[in-house]
């Protein structure tokens, strides 16, 4: 931690030691339950926070910093997974989030940060609860031709590829 304190506080020209320093911070959660993890920070004064979820945060894996010829990217590439196997609707494999891990102090207080562009982790279930006759209609309208290739058809079967090919006005 103090590592990367000390490359946080002269940002931005020591971003590859900053990036070092977190990096080294990631590969410890990488083998440490995150639970034991998030707690050894509090224990340092260190703040955890990740995107919120209504699941049990499970494990997350970091990767080397991404880096182009002209600049370096602040912080490090993880992927954060959340433990869904008893949750209706999700995968049983679990729910899993690409992040940033950034170190920072917020108030004068450290803290390590999972960012991701969700503040909230959910997969959008509105759609799924509605009841199957409304999947069943909106399948069988899908598979249902259209009026344009019903004409089609009346004329010649055979033209209906080729005006599909082509994207013949109707």
């Amino acid at each position: 931690m103090a590592k990367a304190d000390a490359a946080y506080r002269n940002l931005p020209t020591s971003l590859l030691d900053y990036n070092s320093a977190v990096q080294e911070i990631c590969k410890e959660l990488d083998t440490t339950h995150p639970s034991d993890f998030a707690s050894s920070l509090k224990k340092l004064g260190v703040s955890f926070d990740r995107p919120r979820s209504d699941f049990r945060f499970a494990m997350w894996k970091s990767f080397a910093p991404r880096s182009t010829a002209n600049a370096i990217e602040i912080g490090i590439p993880v992927v954060v997974g959340y433990e869904t196997k008893d949750a209706p609707l999700y995968p049983p494999e679990g729910l899993f989030v690409d992040a940033t891990a950034i170190y920072d102090r917020v108030s004068g207080q450290p803290r390590l940060e999972l960012r991701s562009k969700a503040n909230k982790v959910n997969l959008n279930v509105a759609r799924m609860n509605w009841p199957p006759s409304y999947w069943r209609e909106r399948a069988f309208e899908a598979a249902r031709p259209t009026a344009r290739e019903n004409r089609l058809r009346r004329h010649d079967p055979a033209i209906l590829n080729v005006a599909e090919a082509t994207d013949l006005p109707a």
